[in-house]
């Protein structure tokens, strides 16, 4: 059974989003010093995941930040190997109590130097969102960050499988800052914060001519009373769809010194994959669903009502390179074409079908901040049945007798 797969994902290319992050000048008779703050937001071009929308709300997770100070005159990037650390990773809360109303805030407050200035880091949540809690496994670097440490084994490593509540972000590292700013609707250190898992939030199924548009190979019978089947009605039912050999374990790192990075590493061990079941309904005594000309639309909790609507994903390369990947991930699918002799009978043909993930997604990249949405489509067009008739010619007899 030939079929045509369409792949889109749904998201808006990230674009540099950036508060100035110069010193508002505030003055008084003591000439106090100034109080380090934080006005966080998710990036306005940012596609949504668990965090939905731009603005970064009060009630939203608690952030971890940390920053390094060089003196006046000097650069982050030109000089950022002799940054001294100024403010230690701490969590950041928000407060309505504090001097400065609806602010988010350090436990331990830090103040702005009297010249030079600070880079900051910042990553949310600073704690996981499952129920168990503790602080997620981020680690400083010189020049940026990591979570999950890359360097140990595999029980170091991020599990994403094992946190599907918890939505990674890292901010936009903010350079030479000496001062606060105004950002999404906060005063303090401009925090703009950008997705870095992406997400499955459907798989579709429905069936098409052979130019992609929608059809109905049952002719609009539903075997319903005046709409009963007829020979030739085509009816499709859905019996399993299963996402297997993703990549769930991996380390994030982001570095920002001469060699800049803003990437995970996947590991590519079987004992770092996980297959999914996204649907099932191939045996027992569950009736499987149908589609047509109306999409099947599937959420991964269409079935498995405990589980969340979307599926968390690691980004990850798709292909299997010989050095470095035993498997690679694919959807395994299987349905079943009945095809009607009269308004009761039918022959039942099952289909199984495996597609390889990197057929697609063109890059064959899961890449940062997606969310994605699968969308099968099946075509019956190109396996229509046509007859050729001929015909063989006279052949000519003649019979003699001669007497």
């Amino acid at each position: 059974m030939n079929k045509t797969v369409i792949i889109s994902g749904i998201g808006l290319a990230a674009a540099a989003m950036f508060s100035a992050c110069t010193k508002n000048e505030v003055s008084s008779i003591a000439d106090a010093p100034q109080k380090i703050s934080f006005s966080p937001l998710t990036g306005k071009l940012s596609t949504k995941a668990l965090l939905d929308g731009s603005t970064y709300k009060s009630t939203d997770p608690s952030f971890g930040v940390f920053g390094y100070y060089l003196p006046e005159g000097k650069t982050w990037d030109q000089n950022y190997s002799t940054a001294s650390l100024y403010v230690p990773e701490s969590e950041v809360k928000n407060s309505t109590n504090s001097d400065t109303g609806n602010a988010w805030t350090t436990e331990t407050a830090y103040y702005w130097p009297k010249t030079g200035g600070i880079t900051f880091f910042a990553y949310s949540p600073y704690n996981y969102q499952e129920a168990a809690g503790g602080k997620l496994p981020v680690n400083r670097l010189n020049d940026g960050m990591y979570i999950g440490n890359p360097l140990g084994d595999l029980s170091d490593l991020y599990d994403v499988d094992a946190h599907q509540e918890t939505d990674i972000l890292v901010a936009d590292v903010q350079k030479d800052c000496s001062g606060s700013s105004t950002n999404g609707g906060y005063s303090g250190v401009p925090i703009v914060f950008r997705h870095k898992l992406s997400q499955i939030v459907g798989i579709d199924f429905s069936t098409v001519n052979a130019n992609g548009e929608p059809k109905d190979y049952a002719n609009g019978h539903d075997g319903s009373n005046g709409k009963e089947y007829e020979a030739g009605d085509v009816v499709f039912q859905l019996l399993k769809v299963e996402l297997n050999d993703l990549s769930v374990k991996g380390a994030y790192i982001l570095h920002m010194g001469s060699a800049e990075k803003d990437e995970w590493m996947a590991s590519s061990a079987d004992e770092a994959k996980k297959d999914y079941i996204w649907y099932d309904k191939s045996s027992g005594n569950a009736t499987p669903d149908q589609f047509g000309k109306a999409a099947l639309n599937l959420t991964f909790n269409n079935y498995y009502p405990n589980a969340n609507s979307y599926l968390l994903i690691l980004p990850q390369d798709l292909e299997k390179t010989a050095s470095t990947q035993s498997t690679e991930p694919y959807f395994q699918i299987s349905y079943q074409v009945l095809t009607y002799t009269d308004a009761v009978n039918h022959s039942t043909e099952v289909v199984n079908k495996k597609v390889m993930l990197h057929e697609l997604h063109a890059s064959t990249l899961i890449e940062k901040n997606k969310r994605i949405r699968y969308t099968f489509r099946i075509t019956l067009d190109n396996q229509q049945i046509y007859w050729a008739p001929s015909i063989e010619n006279w052949e000519g007899e003649s019979r003699n007798m001669q007497f």
